[in-house]
């Protein structure tokens, strides 16, 4: 069985050209999750899972979290207002606020950390501390200026 190389990355297709560059690694030994902004939202949420079963059933032996410098959230106000548009009221995001839901506000949890860094940190950080996933798989953070083809290792 082929051991896996586990990218966690953007959905930034000028992403995939720096994968090889940063893993070594050949395109069949790699396996590739893309989450909006990079972002592990949730410790025991979907994505976690994802990485979790993949380490049990394909032989993953190695995490790389990689983000975009030049990629951009979104702003509260610019997020508000396209909520609004698509039919969700401010009262139920007071009421999801109100019960706590992401951790006291919405907006915050659905746009999730603005800061490329600070993401990856945390990412890196959720994996290599999660109860499932054992501390023998090397997990490694680095970010990708597509703009410049710089690429800096982040610990």
């Amino acid at each position: 069985m082929i051991k896996k190389t586990l990218i966690i990355t953007g959905f930034n297709e000028k992403l995939l050209q720096f994968i090889p560059k940063i893993t070594q690694r050949d395109t069949e030994e790699l396996l590739i999750f893309t989450s909006l902004g990079e972002v592990i939202s949730q410790p025991y949420g979907c994505l976690v899972r994802d990485i979790i079963l993949a380490i049990n059933t394909e032989n993953v032996v190695e995490i790389y979290v990689i983000g975009d410098e030049n990629k951009s959230g979104i702003s509260e106000e610019d997020l508000i207002l396209r909520l609004e548009k698509s039919g969700v009221t401010k009262q139920v995001i007071e009421t999801l606020d109100y019960i706590h839901f992401g951790g006291n506000s919405t907006i915050n949890w659905l746009k999730g950390p603005q800061i490329t860094k600070d993401k990856i940190k945390s990412n890196v950080e959720l994996i290599k501390k999660h109860p499932l996933i054992p501390r023998s798989i090397p997990v490694h953070g680095f970010i990708v200026n597509t703009e410049t083809n710089e690429i800096e290792a982040v610990s």
